[in-house]
């Protein structure tokens, strides 16, 4: 049994599809998360996994020992380091997720193709529900908040998750996590995220081996790179920029750049 997959062509088509699939699960709507990827090529894997890389805890312990320099910010716990080296582009095992679902098609429409012909791209936007992976993982639905259960900080590299638990297990299967917003792009973005633990499997993976139906709690939409343009100027139009996304001034000056047309 594959994914179900569906089709978009406009911001209106997104968004009556969302609402129908929506329906179907009976959930609410804060109990479920996108995220945007630019192709369909892309698994729902983390950094540390796509780029195959073996040595997460040097890149971890270099971040720490320079971190400071640039971040004027103090008090952060462990999470709170380990997001912050996500969104600064670190690879790390957690993957990005967002509760809202134009948050999601802005991220899957934002970097221009890769492919060539550039029109043979496609991207998407994953919808999942978090609780489901995590009851097909641990048979416990509930989504933590790293805050509130620090019995998670085994998903974390050494130096991060030694300073609460000593001789950390290493995690096995991804699970959905909350971490607090210490971050105001984390915060404009209303952010969650996946962390993957020693299993590398795509986490849709995970949905089509279950049994119940936690199996369904996931869907892919799917943007032709035809549509890419058209889609963007709608979210543009109801107030989905650069500087609403990103919060800084780089992404000021890009959207002022953008809509100038300088």
């Amino acid at each position: 049994m594959a994914i179900k997959t569906i089709n978009i062509s406009s911001l209106s088509s997104y968004l009556a599809q969302i609402e129908k699939v929506h329906s179907s699960w009976a959930i609410f709507h804060a109990d479920i998360w996108y995220r945007g990827i630019s192709s369909i090529k892309h698994e729902l894997v983390p950094g540390v996994v796509w780029r195959k890389i073996a040595i997460g805890q040097t890149i971890t312990d270099d971040f720490l020992i320079h971190y400071k320099a640039y971040e004027k910010t103090n008090g952060y716990d462990s999470w709170e380091l380990y997001s912050l080296m996500q969104h600064y582009g670190l690879p790390t095992r957690l993957l990005d997720w967002s509760k809202k679902p134009l948050i999601a098609l802005y991220f899957a429409l934002e970097e221009e193709p890769k492919t060539r012909p550039k029109n043979s791209n496609q991207r998407a936007v994953w919808m999942m529900v978090p609780g489901s992976l995590n009851n097909i993982q641990t048979g416990y639905a509930k989504v933590d908040c790293t805050l509130t259960r620090p019995e998670l900080d085994h998903y974390l590299p050494k130096s991060l998750s030694s300073r609460l638990i000593k001789n950390p297990k290493p995690a096995k299967y991804p699970v959905c996590i909350t971490v607090p917003l210490a971050n105001q792009r984390v915060v404009s973005q209303e952010g969650a995220f996946t962390i993957h633990g020693e299993d590398n499997n795509s986490i849709d993976s995970y949905f089509l081996n279950a049994a119940g139906k936690e199996k369904d709690h996931i869907v892919k939409f799917v943007i032709k790179e035809e549509h890419r343009h058209r889609i963007r100027k709608q979210l543009f139009a109801v107030g989905y920029k650069e500087d609403d996304i990103y919060q800084d001034l780089n992404a000021l000056s890009k959207r002022i750049i953008r809509e100038w047309g300088l």
